[in-house]
């Protein structure tokens, strides 16, 4: 073995040293930054070289400056992100809901009913007296309006869901493409550190994602990922898909995914912070359904009942309330008729009844412990409980499933910090390490000058 080729191998050990080194630079570097992966160095034997039937080495090279992670942990993280983004968007939508459906709220709906069958059995002290009617007609007024607001505020969650997706989708299109554009950066770079750094910033992308839309990945050889939704590939390689949001024929949003034949509807497939809020917007509209059926049955009984009857003047009774069909709960109100004059009220169970009589008004205040909803097993009480019930159940599951997915969340994210993440004090150690093979080497160079200056020095 020449001293030239002594020389060769300290040089080679000289490189090693300086990638090893420049990489501990970059951990510390971005040992802040948010989705960074540390990297590695990878160093082999160089191939020895074969002289005089002696195989004499080469020193060291660099294979490979490769990202420390674990692709199973980075698929569970992302789909982690996508299960606490989804559970906490709808737990948070849904709590804004249940504010409507405050049952300690003296202006619930549930104590506006009381309150109205309340100055119902009121008035049967004086059936005849117009200022008793009045009160019964400003709680029944009031109930109405109860709904109203209480429609009103479903409608106006519903509402504000679809905007903030209808601004948020320009933002995953954008994330989508990109993605897709650093799959072709990875796909093509042939440097260590560069390919890494493309990885980096696609992951922190799928993270993102999965926290928006609820996206998994499937990470291939080459480093490049593949993002589905429930099977569909929304980026596959270098080329994404196109989302867009519209809205069913009753409202609620649609999320499409552009194919090749066409489109495919992935509402309900979605996860994320979409699929969160997506599921409380369905939610939303079946409390507003709920209101609506109540409204509707209480409205045709107490209508039908009220027509039994007959007003001051022994005139058969009209509508007490009104609705219109479909929008049942916005739209439920006092007859505009009946709320100008109280003594249109029917109240007597006879067109020749006395002034007094309140044999109708009975049967008005019957219908409060009457079973005449949920197809005649539930008292309107009961089936305004019901929805209460219904409501708070939702906002509880919710709850409960934001802090299981939380803390699931919180596991992985630490179970990955503990692979992939920079430890300052490693890189103290390894940098140590590289700064005392790097002064070997020169030692070594260093030796070997000095030889040959002898071996020239003999030679001259």
């Amino acid at each position: 073995m020449s001293l030239l080729n002594a020389l060769h191998t300290g040089v080679t050990g000289m490189r090693v040293a300086t990638t090893g080194t420049a990489v501990v630079g970059h951990n510390v570097a971005n040992s802040t930054t948010p989705g960074y992966t540390k990297r590695g160095v990878r160093v082999q034997t160089a191939d020895p070289v074969d002289r005089y039937g002696v195989a004499f080495g080469q020193g060291a090279r660099t294979s490979e400056v490769k990202r420390i992670a674990n692709d199973l942990v980075n698929k569970r993280l992302a789909l982690s992100t996508g299960r606490e983004s989804e559970a906490s968007s709808r737990y948070l939508a849904l709590s804004s809901v249940e504010n409507t459906f405050d049952a300690t709220s003296g202006a619930s709906l549930s104590n506006l009913l009381d309150d109205y069958f309340d100055d119902l059995n009121s008035l049967t002290a004086d059936p005849s007296d117009r200022s008793r009617r009045q009160e019964m007609l400003v709680s029944a007024d009031r109930l109405a309006r109860g709904f109203n607001e209480a429609a009103d505020s479903l409608t106006a969650t519903g509402d504000a869901i679809y905007e903030e997706l209808d601004q948020a989708m320009i933002e995953v299109q954008r994330q989508l493409d990109e993605v897709a554009d650093l799959n072709r950066l990875i796909g093509s770079s042939t440097t260590g550190l560069g390919r890494a750094d493309f990885q980096d910033q696609r992951d922190q992308l799928i993270y993102e994602l999965a926290g928006t839309i609820g996206v998994t990945a499937q990470f291939q050889a080459d480093g490049q990922a593949t993002l589905l939704i429930e099977g569909h590939a929304v980026v596959s390689g270098p080329n994404a898909r196109s989302l867009s949001l519209t809205q069913y024929p009753g409202g609620l949003p649609k999320v499409e995914l552009s194919t090749d034949s066409g489109v495919v509807d992935v509402t309900t497939q979605l996860g994320g912070r979409f699929g969160g809020l997506l599921t409380a917007s369905t939610q939303a509209d079946a409390y507003l359904t709920d209101l609506n059926t109540w409204v509707d049955t209480f409205v045709t009984e107490t209508n039908t009942q009220h027509a039994l009857g007959f007003d001051a003047a022994g005139v058969a009774g009209g509508d007490m309330f009104t609705v219109t069909v479909g929008a049942e709960a916005s739209t439920f109100a006092v007859d505009l008729a009946l709320a100008a004059d109280p003594d249109l009220f029917a109240a007597a169970a006879a067109a020749t009844a006395a002034a007094g009589d309140g044999g109708n008004l009975a049967q008005l205040i019957d219908q409060e412990g009457s079973q005449l909803f949920s197809g005649a097993t539930r008292t309107a009480g009961d089936a305004l409980a019901d929805i209460y019930a219904r409501v708070g159940r939702d906002v509880s599951r919710a709850q409960l499933e934001s802090d299981r997915y939380g803390v699931e969340l919180s596991d992985i994210d630490a179970l990955r910090e503990s692979i992939s993440g920079v430890d300052l004090d490693e890189e103290a150690s390894n940098l140590m390490a590289w700064q005392a093979s790097y002064e070997a080497c020169a030692r070594v160079i260093t030796t070997t000058n000095d030889l040959l200056g002898v071996l020239i020095g003999l030679g001259a």
